[in-house]
């Protein structure tokens, strides 16, 4: 206010806010001048741990953008997407374990499925513990108990099938470029950054008609391969594209029964893959395996400007940890006709 002596002070104590009156505003001069004084030596204190503080923020900032990575001991919660689909995230989050054993009891009683019960022991406990036996940090829509894993595969795991992909670099390179020129037929992932697009030849087990006629050599080499997971909701093939700029989120995969593969097609320099602690590249022609069970993401670090699009062809195989009785039980439980959620 103006005019006269219409002067108000800022009264401050230890516990109350008050406006004080021209009577009171000797006092309240002094209060406000001491905490001042107060003040200014804050500011003081706060700018000897500023050093330190700015640290931090970079510390966060390199764990971001890629250029430092948590270590194994610290996976921790899944992370869901947000697509309607998703195998994980919705239509099939809730697994029942009373259709898997109704599946369970119809698969044992054809008499074509007489394997031994000694080779059934574990598919039979997990069976038995669905949606009941998973820690609170990883929860996966499907988990074969006892099942040995790591988080990197060596290709000779799957020589065979890697032989056949490599060696046909070419042919699928060529139908990949010939597939981006029908951005209709990709679907877009969610990402916090850039953009992460798929096109599909086989999408949770359904194969894409539209998209193999679109890639004949694709499809036809894919069709060659002994460990793809062929009729199991599971079972991905598709051409993976990584914009500059892009970084995919931290995330675990939904069951632990795969190996994924990612044959390089595309790799600039600046992008990275990274599982359960440990940064892989990949290799223009050369195969890729990892457990996407595992914690991973994707960083690519260029700019649009100046690097490419990291493109690849992933498909998922069998964990060669699965017998071949198991196998054929695994995707008469897991097939991809509809989802186990009565």
């Amino acid at each position: 206010m103006t005019g006269d002596n219409k002067r108000y002070n800022l009264f401050i104590s230890a516990d109350v806010f008050s406006i004080c009156s021209p009577r009171q505003g000797v006092i309240a001069d002094h209060i406000v001048a001491d905490f001042g004084m107060y003040f200014i030596e804050l500011c003081e204190q706060m700018w000897c741990y500023l050093p330190q503080f700015a640290g931090i923020v970079l510390v966060m900032f390199a764990v971001y953008k890629g250029t430092v990575r948590p270590s194994a001991n610290s996976r921790r919660k899944n992370i869901a997407c947000e697509s309607p689909n998703c195998v994980r995230c919705s239509a099939y989050r809730m697994w029942s374990r009373d259709a898997l054993m109704e599946r369970w009891r119809r698969y044992r009683a054809d008499p074509n499925n007489a394997a031994p019960d000694k080779e059934m022991t574990r598919l039979v406990s997990t069976i038995q513990n669905a949606g009941t036996s998973y820690s609170s940090d990883f929860q996966p829509t499907f988990e074969l108990v006892d099942l040995v894993s790591k988080p990197i595969h060596d290709p000779s795991s799957f020589v065979g099938d890697v032989e056949v992909l490599e060696s046909s670099y070419n042919d699928i390179l060529h139908d990949c470029n010939h597939a981006l020129s029908h951005s209709s037929n990709w679907l877009v992932n969610t990402t916090p950054t850039g953009e992460w697009r798929a096109f599909y030849f086989i999408n949770q087990g359904r194969r894409i008609e539209k998209n193999m006629k679109l890639c004949p050599a694709t499809t036809g080499i894919l069709d060659r391969l002994q460990n793809i997971m062929k009729d199991c909701i599971f079972g991905n093939a598709c051409f993976s594209v990584v914009n500059a700029e892009t970084h995919i989120t931290e995330h675990y995969g939904p069951c632990n029964i795969r190996v994924r593969c990612h044959l390089g097609l595309e790799i600039p320099k600046e992008c990275h893959l990274y599982v359960d602690g440990i940064k892989c590249s990949w290799t223009r022609g050369k195969c890729t395996l990892f457990d996407d069970s595992y914690l991973h993401s994707v960083t690519h670090g260029g700019s649009m400007e100046n690097s490419c699009p990291r493109s690849i062809l992933l498909v998922d195989f069998w964990s060669p940890e699965i017998t071949n009785f198991e196998i054929p039980a695994l995707r008469y439980l897991l097939r991809s006709d509809h989802p186990l959620t009565h």
